[in-house]
């Protein structure tokens, strides 16, 4: 029987957001990956490796896509894609993690969101959503972080750590943090609590 992809990714963008860490990378531009929908098919293949499981793609064209395939820009205006493809991710048991989806037009992938959902502690799976979110920054910006060191994180494990301890510190049940110009996309990381989890959004605009 086929799993119908989870519906919780709609829940992180309608919550007051805020922002955590800003970084913006001002030396000269230098251009990164031009991301497709196939690249879902590279993240799979990436993750697989670390025994976590991608289903295959679904297109997504009803009211659905705003829960999918959108996101919120600097303005605050709500951005929704057109197009969407969206998968289910679970570990080697096959309890689900979250969703990869990717949405843009349909000639042009603009965008990827994977949520994640972790309980009932912050941390309870933190090991596979770092798994998830390098596999996407490699796949889908560049495999660069190493290098780049951007808001002086050695690497994505340490941007994570940052990001969970500030969200523990600020006592809000939501809270964002930003690398801005890292291989030209905007990357997105935000931590929601809701009842009794937390979602880990990983958002990456190009």
């Amino acid at each position: 029987m086929k799993k119908k992809p989870l519906l919780i990714s709609g829940i992180v963008f309608l919550v007051v957001v805020f922002v955590v860490l800003n970084y913006s990378e001002t030396s000269k531009p230098r251009t990164g990956i031009d991301f497709t929908y196939t690249d879902l098919q590279t993240i799979k293949t990436m993750l697989n490796s670390k025994n976590i499981f991608v289903s295959s793609p679904t297109m997504i064209s009803d009211d659905t896509v705003n829960q999918y395939c959108m996101y919120f820009d600097d303005q605050n205006n709500q951005q929704i894609m057109s197009t969407c493809l969206t998968t289910s991710v679970t570990d080697i048991n096959g309890n689900p993690l979250g969703n990869i989806n990717i949405g843009g037009d349909p000639q042009n992938a603009l965008m990827a969101v994977a949520l994640l959902e972790s309980a009932p502690l912050l941390d309870s799976k933190f090991d596979m959503m770092e798994s998830v979110f390098e596999a996407m920054i490699s796949a889908l910006v560049c495999d660069c972080w190493d290098e780049k060191h951007p808001g002086g994180f050695v690497s994505v494990n340490h941007w994570m750590q940052a990001a969970k301890e500030h969200h523990v510190d600020s006592g809000r049940d939501s809270t964002k943090s930003r690398i801005s110009g890292l291989a030209e996309k905007e990357i997105v990381l935000e931590i929601t609590k809701t009842r009794d989890s937390y979602l880990w959004t990983l958002i990456i605009i190009k």
